[in-house]
């Protein structure tokens, strides 16, 4: 094994501390109770009421596994390739169902498609990195 750039560990501790951010809100999101969604406008409770349990599975998966794939990239480990593409199919799968099965696109403002759109993005990169650190001999 190689040693890694230093831009590598920054990068990674970048993308740790992303992906506590996602899995914070998939936390939250789970413990929302139903005066908390009777709380939203109705034009959210809706999709909300709208998403199937495989969504927020993948849900779950994206934030997770984007998080524990950070993880292996700072510690060097092959795996964080296997998670990092796992992720990235769950980001997909999640977001999915808000914008082509639901009312989501009437609901959605044009404004509100980049964030996911940087989610996206921002996984992808994560698995770049990591299938990079793997072809370079930086991971064991």
């Amino acid at each position: 094994m190689s040693s890694a750039p230093k831009w590598v560990l920054i990068t990674g501790v970048a993308l740790i501390l992303w992906n506590l951010g996602g899995a914070s809100m998939f936390v939250l999101d789970m413990m929302k109770s139903p005066a908390d969604i009777a709380a939203l406008p109705q034009d959210q409770q809706a999709l909300w009421a709208q998403m199937p349990a495989w969504a927020w599975a993948a849900y779950g998966v994206g934030t997770i596994g984007g998080l524990l794939a950070a993880i292996g990239i700072v510690i060097r480990k092959k795996w964080a390739a296997h998670l990092a593409l796992l992720s990235v199919i769950a980001v997909i799968v999640n977001f999915f169902p808000a914008f082509f099965m639901s009312e989501g696109v009437d609901v959605w403002q044009p404004k509100f498609y980049v964030f996911p759109l940087v989610i996206f993005v921002i996984a992808l990169f994560q698995l770049w990195l990591a299938r990079k650190a793997n072809e370079r001999g930086w991971s064991s």
